[in-house]
């Protein structure tokens, strides 16, 4: 047989897919199927589509070609790409990189750690808003259940503007429309952005089609599919309605770390159905082993990077298996700019417990500028931070 010719990212993409679908489903593949999947995308030229995500309420949402993108790149691939002026890369007045302007910017949401108080937790998202570091904080996250005491502890601290905010609905879906005309009905304190939702076993038409009959034209829709067989077939459905994917990479049950390869079949299934995400569980920036419980914990740089990874066609599970996190730091600085906006077309935000802890491996990593004195908290190793 002959090998395909002229195949384009996105047939390898979906070939790629239907393979990891057919091993969860216990059957072999197509020959031109694993094939095509194991062809390497070629470089894009100016009218070869490239396979991007949809995201909703931005410019992003249109067709992106490579004339207007350019080529996602490898620095493996360039051999200037090495030595000291990677290493240290510009870094503005603002603390963003001169390269990372679109990478980090409103990256992280801040969801409240499970034990602490509303009031301590507008207090560490209204003092990250005043710090050094406010231009990488994204939303504020809490869960509907919660929003009568986030309405009173804003009525009490009165923001200077509102809070823009991420609303996880753990009422069921018949308390979505209650809940979002209270959050709707006090603008003055709060600018609802995200509605987060968990799905069903079964992500069916049905219950999308109440979620979105529910869900305002203005505020995006993210949808949490349970992990499992069904997990691939889910992002495509939740992808078909213009949703955003939610993917949990960790969290107090050991059986919410996911492995390697579900973090890689995920991030094959969202390029192949043209969607985006956000990811949850990560306040470190690099994958490490948590010295308490020998658990491996997945780092949001590595997924970042993995992500710009699998648009470019190279080795995924390399860099979410890598420890190495000034190797990571220097391949994510060699993205051009419109390449970290289409990697954050993709990977959307990520939410962290502590933004402290965050920053704190940003700035060890020269990702981030050290905040001049009087700027935000002080660590434990009495390094400064947001």
């Amino acid at each position: 047989m002959n090998e395909p010719t002229e195949v384009t990212p996105e047939q390898i993409a979906a070939a790629r897919l239907r393979i990891v679908l057919d091993r969860r489903a216990g059957r072999e593949s197509a020959e031109i199927v694993r094939r095509i999947a194991a062809l390497e995308p070629a470089q894009p030229t100016s009218t070869t589509p490239l396979l991007l995500p949809r995201r909703q309420n931005t410019e992003q949402d249109q067709v992106v070609t490579p004339s207007r993108l350019g080529v996602l790149r490898d620095p493996r691939d360039d051999e200037s790409a090495t030595g000291d002026e990677v290493v240290r890369p510009l870094v503005r007045h603002s603390g963003i990189p001169a390269n990372l302007p679109v990478l980090l910017g409103q990256f992280a949401d801040l969801v409240p750690p499970a034990g602490s108080s509303m009031q301590d937790s507008i207090r560490e998202y209204v003092d990250a808003l005043d710090g050094s570091h406010a231009d990488i904080l994204g939303l504020f996250v809490f869960q509907a259940s919660g929003l009568p005491e986030l309405i009173t502890e804003l009525i009490r601290v009165r923001p200077k503007q509102p809070l823009p905010v991420s609303m996880i609905i753990d009422t069921g879906l018949g308390g979505v429309p209650k809940a979002i005309s209270i959050a709707e009905s006090r603008p003055e304190l709060l600018s609802l952005r995200i509605v987060e939702m968990p799905a069903p076993a079964d992500v069916d038409t049905f219950w999308l089609d109440r979620v979105m009959e529910f869900i305002p034209d203005d505020v995006v829709s993210v949808v949490e599919a349970r992990r499992g067989p069904g997990l691939l077939e889910a992002v495509r459905r939740v992808a078909e309605y213009g949703s955003r994917l939610k993917f949990r990479c960790g969290s107090l049950s050991d059986a919410s770390y996911p492995g390697v390869d579900d973090v890689a079949d995920f991030l094959t299934a969202i390029s192949a159905a043209q969607a985006s995400f956000k990811a949850t569980g990560m306040n470190r920036a690099i994958r490490h082993i948590d010295p308490t419980t020998g658990e491996a914990h997945h780092g949001y740089l590595n997924l970042l990077v993995a992500t710009a990874r699998t648009l470019s066609g190279h080795d995924v599970r390399e860099a979410l298996n890598s420890t190495d996190g000034h190797a990571l730091a220097r391949e994510a600085a060699t993205l051009s700019e419109q390449s970290q906006r289409t990697v954050r077309g993709v990977f959307a935000s990520c939410s962290w417990t502590s933004f402290a802890e965050g920053v704190q491996d940003l700035t060890r990593l020269g990702l981030r500028a050290q905040p001049g004195p009087g700027h935000g908290a002080e660590f434990a190793d009495g390094s400064a931070g947001a």
